[in-house]
């Protein structure tokens, strides 16, 4: 069931109510600035939820942009630390252990082209560069790679 998605200061208690439709499992992201903040907007289906937009918050200006309409489960949000693009995975099937799980990574911009990653990986952690990111297949546990998000190439780096 989606729930309320809610900035708050921790120093004033100030809160503010980004989305009343956030995704369940708590798929967002923000820089460490916190001027920027990257979600997903989910509707209810079955156990979880399936994404419908993902969004990229000024949390200065409050201006707020939709990335991508998409109709799949949604694994992962996250935000590049200077929040410039957010990688986004999502899969065709809900949250299920089988393997091979359909899942793609895709590169999200302001105003740009969507790229996607090759199918199986998910996005785990960004290089300070936020060119790089590191991904897991979640189809052969333990193999990781380095992806990148000009190319959308991958390099598997492990094992």
């Amino acid at each position: 069931m989606p729930e309320a998605a809610i900035v708050m200061d921790a120093g004033s208690g100030q809160r503010e109510i980004i989305t009343e439709d956030s995704c369940w499992w708590g798929n967002v992201s923000m820089t460490a600035d916190e001027r920027w903040l990257a979600y997903a907007v989910c509707e209810p289906e079955g156990e979880g939820a399936r994404i419908r937009e993902v969004h990229l918050r000024d949390l200065e200006s409050g201006e707020d942009q939709i990335l991508a309409s998409m109709d799949h489960w949604l694994g992962r949000v996250l935000l590049s630390p200077d929040g410039t693009t957010v990688l986004a995975a999502s899969c065709e099937s809900g949250p299920v252990t089988e393997a091979p799980r359909l899942c793609t990574t895709s590169i999200l911009t302001p105003g740009g082209q969507v790229l996607a990653f090759p199918e199986g990986w998910s996005p785990l952690a960004w290089a300070a560069d936020g060119q790089i990111y590191l991904g897991d297949d979640l189809n052969t546990p333990r193999r990781v790679a380095l992806g990148s998000v000009s190319s959308g190439e991958l390099e598997v780096i492990f094992p």
